[in-house]
């Protein structure tokens, strides 16, 4: 499972942050059969795996955060499925004011007012994007009204791109 959170949104001096990733490899006999998957259609609001069980209220087990304005977003889990797997996560990495540059901990670059960088050296100089192939690589809004690609901060005055779940199983 890859989890990522809702970009940030600008503060009109700094572009928003980067939001959560999270990974998640374990058995299928560890992952409930019955999932409700919850990505977010506005900034603010976390990427959830929910189980759903016998009661009516979902039960939440898997969440990557939402970048807070030009914080990024962080990660968390509910005990004990973070323990049975092997869980990788990654807090997204702060706007900046200018152009930004790969972040060391995620492949999401925040959001700036000019030309971003994402790793691998794609490059960005208007609207953020996000894409699987050849590669996973997102990329924050590379101009100040920009929209960030998927979990990708916004520009200095754009907003944030949206969540993302994938679910694969070989």
């Amino acid at each position: 499972m890859l989890l990522i959170g809702y970009g940030g949104t600008g503060n009109a001096t700094t572009g928003g942050g980067g939001a959560a990733v999270a990974v998640w490899y374990g058995a299928a006999q560890h992952v409930p059969n019955s999932l409700r998957v919850v990505v977010p259609t506005g900034a603010g609001n976390p990427t959830q795996i929910q189980y759903v069980g016998a009661s009516t209220t979902p039960i939440t087990i898997f969440t990557a955060e939402p970048a807070s304005g030009p914080t990024g977003g962080s990660v968390t889990t509910v005990a004990p499925f973070n323990s049975s797997g092997f869980l990788s996560s990654a807090q997204g990495p702060t706007g900046t004011s200018g152009s930004a540059s790969p972040s060391s901990v995620s492949f999401l670059g925040g959001g700036g007012n000019s030309p971003t960088t994402a790793n691998y050296g794609y490059k960005n100089t208007g609207s953020g994007y996000f894409q699987l192939q050849p590669i996973i690589v997102g990329v924050g809004a590379g101009s100040a009204t920009g929209v960030g690609g998927i979990g990708c901060g916004g520009g200095k005055d754009g907003i944030g791109g949206r969540g993302f779940a994938l679910i694969a199983s070989w």
